[in-house]
């Protein structure tokens, strides 16, 4: 043993699985086409307001 008291090994446990799995890609599309809708939606806004002569 160490002089702590320990065998210098690490312990037989399992680690937790990093990564995406199958359904990331899905995941990442649908996130940028809501991004892509809502930054649309927020430039069409705008040139509406200001075409119209409001603020």
């Amino acid at each position: 043993k160490g002089v702590d008291g320990t065998t210098g090994q690490a312990p037989d446990t399992e680690l937790a699985e990093t990564g995406g799995d199958s359904s990331t890609p899905y995941i990442a599309i649908a996130g940028a086409a809501v991004l892509s809708i809502g930054a649309t939606a927020v430039f069409a806004l705008g040139r509406r307001r200001s075409a119209a002569g409001g603020r």
